[in-house]
């Protein structure tokens, strides 16, 4: 948004505010609703980087080589340290950088997250229809939000 804002010719300039945010998402499926929005948003507005982010996604790759491998304890080894290293890095960053007290209590649930996350990625790539707040709405190719009727 900020390269069409000066593209524009405008000044673009940061508030000197942190402004503290809370998802309000009561189900799974609004969750899902949510993160898919995101996904298909940002493979719009950045597709190299959109698709680029399938090589972080390591711990759904991680399970995914456990169970080639027969759960073997090689591939089970590699879960578990892939899995480890995941928890270990959010831990840090939700401790020491942003202090979210909430976040580390959740980080339980970061592998299914992470799976589902790449569940979510995938859909994204094939649809372009998502519901925000009761409304359906379409992606252009070029990226504009268009309304959609209800099915």
């Amino acid at each position: 948004m900020a390269e069409r804002i000066e593209a524009l010719g405008r000044r673009v300039v940061l508030a000197p505010y942190f402004v503290d945010m809370e998802i309000d998402l009561h189900s799974f499926a609004e969750w899902w609703g949510h993160q898919l929005y995101w996904d298909q948003n940002t493979r719009v507005i950045r597709p190299t980087g959109f698709f680029a982010t399938v090589i972080i996604r390591a711990v759904p790759f991680a399970l995914f080589y456990g169970v080639l491998t027969g759960l073997s304890p090689l591939g089970l080894a590699v879960l578990a340290g892939t899995v480890a290293v995941r928890v270990a890095g959010a831990a840090i960053v939700l401790d020491r950088v942003v202090r979210d007290r909430e976040g580390l209590a959740a980080l339980w649930l970061l592998p299914l997250r992470d799976i589902l996350g790449l569940a979510v990625w995938f859909v994204a790539i094939l649809q372009r229809d998502f519901v925000r707040r009761g409304q359906r709405f379409g992606l252009t190719h070029d990226g504009r939000i268009v309304p959609r009727p209800m099915t």
